[in-house]
């Protein structure tokens, strides 16, 4: 009896590595969180969390919430992660495509942009403070601090075209501009509703409401347009609340904005949207993280709480793959340089 119980556990065991390796997956250690490496666009993924060894024990960014991961487009096998929770909480560096992660910051962070050309440029959002540093994280300084207590730091925004100008989200609704590099800063625009993002381009900043409105403005932000009521044309039923968005690559105005409903594209700064047609149901299934170019246009992903999917064809037809752990994922990150290499970070 107890050699058949042992057979069915080994069949069992078995059976998960083959589906693991059929599927494309390395199976790997630990609990949850921390960050993934693919080089084959999701079909396969490697644990890439390593920060260094510690009296004989792995200390890594598994079992920890990354929020965000950034690609370094001046340096394209240097990455950043904000991590927010679990076993460790900072901004992480990576210089070899996620073989090793140091710490650069300790403590809260928020959300960090890398300079597109000056590789040794990073702004970061730590607490209240708004921080810069010029020699890839050895040494900070401050460069914006927010006073009022209850309102907290939630992007920090780089403009790739015109590096000069930097961008603060507050969760107040306020807009911050530096056209300096955070030598002097102004009040852009204040949101009714409040401000969960903004995406900016050559002096074109698109800016998203949580509660699912989108405005636009040609101007850096001198005046605005609301681009919901073109959005809710293609939209059967509500839009729902924005999750987030991204300038597609190979357009100034291109954008894909992700609510509740869907992924919806616009080619033309708003004036007509397309709502792409997705493998889950619109309204249904969450989208928690959303990855696309900078390489093609052509490559976007998407993920849930459930699964991964890509598109190679635009957002024409798409495929499901399987996450590498069974946590959310958050975030991905499309190298700068290699068309299907990409990192994603997942909550703890």
């Amino acid at each position: 009896m107890k050699q058949e119980k042992f057979l069915k556990l080994l069949l069992v065991v078995s059976f998960l590595t083959l589906l693991g390796s059929a599927c494309g997956v390395n199976i790997t250690s630990g609990d949850g969180g921390g960050v993934y490496l693919s080089t084959d666009a999701g079909t396969s993924w490697q644990v890439k969390s390593f920060i260094r060894e510690e009296k004989n024990k792995s200390i890594s960014l598994v079992g920890s919430t990354v929020k965000q991961l950034v690609f370094s487009l001046a340096q394209p096998n240097t990455a950043y992660a904000v991590v927010t929770g679990g076993k460790l909480t900072g901004l992480f560096k990576t210089t070899d495509n996620g073989e090793h992660w140091q710490q650069l910051i300790i403590g809260s962070v928020n959300s960090v942009a890398a300079h597109p050309s000056d590789g040794g440029t990073i702004y970061a959002l730590a607490g209240n403070r708004v921080v810069r540093s010029t020699d890839g994280g050895a040494n900070w300084s401050i460069v914006y601090l927010e006073t009022t207590a209850d309102v907290v730091l939630n992007q920090v925004a780089i403009d790739n075209a015109t590096p000069d100008n930097i961008y603060i989200v507050s969760s107040k609704g306020i807009l911050l501009r530096s056209q300096d590099k955070g030598v002097s800063w102004q009040q852009v625009h204040f949101f009714v509703g409040g401000l969960a993002q903004v995406a900016v381009r050559s002096g074109i900043i698109y800016a998203a409401q949580p509660a699912g409105k989108i405005w636009l403005s040609r101007d850096l932000g001198s005046t605005w347009q609301d681009l919901t009521p073109n959005l809710r044309k293609v939209i059967k039923g509500n839009i729902g609340d924005f999750h987030t968005m991204s300038l597609l690559p190979d357009s100034t105005v291109g954008l894909l904005y992700v609510s509740q409903y869907g992924i919806i594209r616009t080619l033309d700064s708003g004036s007509s949207w397309q709502v792409l047609k997705l493998v889950t149901q619109p309204g249904v299934s969450t989208i928690t993280a959303l990855g696309v170019g900078p390489v093609s246009a052509n490559y976007i992903y998407y993920t849930t709480d459930k699964a991964f999917y890509r598109s190679t064809d635009g957002g024409a037809t798409w495929e499901t793959m399987v996450l590498p752990v069974a946590k959310i994922p958050l975030t991905l990150a499309l190298s700068p340089t290699s068309i299907g290499s990409l990192l994603i970070g997942f909550k703890q």
